[in-house]
C-alpha cells in the first residue's frame, strides 16, 4: 500500500476543516482524522492505491479551480456544491469517480466552452461563487438607445442586438 501522498497537506488550503476535506476525499472523517495523527507523529500514513489516486486528483483540480476562482476557499466550496450538470454530484465526487472530461467542461475558459448552460447550472454555479451571472439579451434594441449605452460603456452582451426597420 502506497503512503498518504505529501499534497494531502495543501488540502487544508482549499478545505480548512476536516469534515471538509473527508467529503472531498469521499472517507470518514474519523479517516482523516487517523491520518493526521499519523502525520503529527512525523509518520506518513499507509492508504489504499485509489485514495492516493484520489487525493492528487482533488488537489489538482482544487488548484484549477483557484486559478478560475481567485479564492482557495470559494474554490472548496464550489467543489462540495452539487452541480446540476454533474447530475447532482459534487466536483469532488466526480474527480473521485475519474469523470475527467465533465469536470473540465465546468472548469474550461468561457471561449472553450461548448453549448449553453441551463439557467439552474447558470443559478448554482454563480451563487456559490458570489457573483452575477451576464445574461446576454436576445431581443432586439433600438438603435439609439443601444448608441447611448455604448457610449456609457455598458457590457455590449447586455446591450444585445440592434433592431433594424
Amino acid at each position: 500500500m502506497p503512503e498518504l501522498p505529501a499534497t494531502y497537506d495543501e488540502l487544508r488550503r482549499w478545505f480548512p476543516q476536516q469534515t471538509d476535506r473527508a467529503a472531498a476525499l469521499g472517507v470518514s472523517r474519523e479517516m482523516v482524522w487517523r491520518w493526521e495523527r499519523v502525520r503529527a507523529a512525523a509518520a506518513r500514513p499507509q492508504v489504499r492505491t485509489r485514495t492516493a489516486r484520489v487525493v492528487e486528483d482533488v488537489v489538482a483540480t482544487a488548484r484549477a479551480t483557484e486559478r478560475r476562482v481567485g479564492d482557495p476557499e470559494a474554490a472548496g466550496r464550489w467543489m462540495l456544491v452539487a452541480q446540476p450538470s454533474l447530475r447532482g454530484r459534487t466536483v469532488a465526487t466526480a474527480v473521485a469517480e475519474g469523470r475527467v472530461a465533465e469536470i473540465a467542461r465546468l472548469l474550461a475558459p468561457p471561449p472553450l466552452v461548448q453549448g449553453r448552460f441551463a439557467a439552474s447550472e447558470l443559478r448554482a454555479g454563480t451563487a456559490v461563487l458570489g457573483v452575477e451571472p451576464v445574461i446576454e439579451r436576445e431581443r432586439p434594441r433600438d438603435p439609439v438607445e443601444a448608441t447611448i449605452l455604448e457610449r456609457f460603456g455598458e457590457d455590449p452582451r447586455l446591450i444585445g442586438p440592434r433592431d433594424v426597420d
